[in-house]
């Protein structure tokens, strides 16, 4: 599958680039769109009914991750699948956001969601309700984790951030042929590499224009269009 990220204020562009990704990829490959808060639910609904013609395997964060009620509004007006939970918290905003049918992929992250434990939770109340989850975040510990119960789907994977940040472990997970396995060593088979960790401790901080996150055209905020 492949995950492309949208939600400019330029909607027709992003429909382009839909429309050209579906185009460069074919029928027989998943594309999943990822909006990254970016839209207001009026928005979101005009926009997923436009996108729908694409076969969208699932529509992410269309609006603010708080909007539980109005996440809830669009997964009834779009045959899209809406994935959302990377800025959810705790296995009881997921119960809320279960119960209200707010969600369709679960994607809870492991770093945020309240570690292993609570996301085994959150799995099993997906579980229950026949949802999917897809971790949100680092592949060295969703692969396993997904691995391990029965709803798991898939292993977010971004290559030019998992690669280098495997440098720092001993035989790091990849993605091979787009997929994923587990280690078979203990616990999440990460094994620190010292060496390469003290090389990466003696080179320049970054200076604050390459840490800033936003874009040349300012940051999105808030996203009512």
């Amino acid at each position: 599958m492949i995950k492309m990220k949208i939600g400019g204020r330029d909607l027709n562009e992003d429909l382009e680039r839909i429309k050209l990704m579906r185009e460069t990829i074919g029928p027989n490959i998943d594309l999943a769109v990822d909006v990254n808060n970016g839209w207001s639910l009026t928005t979101a609904i005009r926009m997923a009914q436009k996108i729908e013609r694409y076969d969208i395997y699932w529509l992410e964060e269309p609006i603010l991750a708080d909007e539980m009620d109005n996440l809830a509004k669009l997964a009834d007006e779009t045959s899209i699948p809406i994935a959302v939970g990377e800025n959810h918290y705790t296995k009881w905003e997921f119960k809320e956001l279960i119960e209200q049918g707010a969600v369709e992929i679960v994607q809870a992250d492991i770093g945020k969601c309240g570690g292993v434990t609570e996301f085994i939770k959150i799995a099993a109340m997906a579980d229950a309700y026949g949802l999917p989850v897809c971790p949100h975040g680092s592949a060295y510990i969703s692969v396993p984790v997904v691995a391990a119960v029965p709803n798991g789907l898939f292993s977010e994977y971004i290559q030019g951030i998992h690669d280098p940040m495997g440098q720092v472990f001993i035989d790091p997970i990849k993605a091979r042929d787009g997929k994923v396995i587990p280690s078979n060593k203990p616990g999440f088979g990460i094994e620190l590499n010292e060496e390469a960790i003290e090389k990466l401790k003696a080179k320049p901080k970054p200076s604050p224009e390459q840490l800033r996150r936003s874009t040349k055209k300012g940051w999105r905020w808030p996203p009512y269009l």
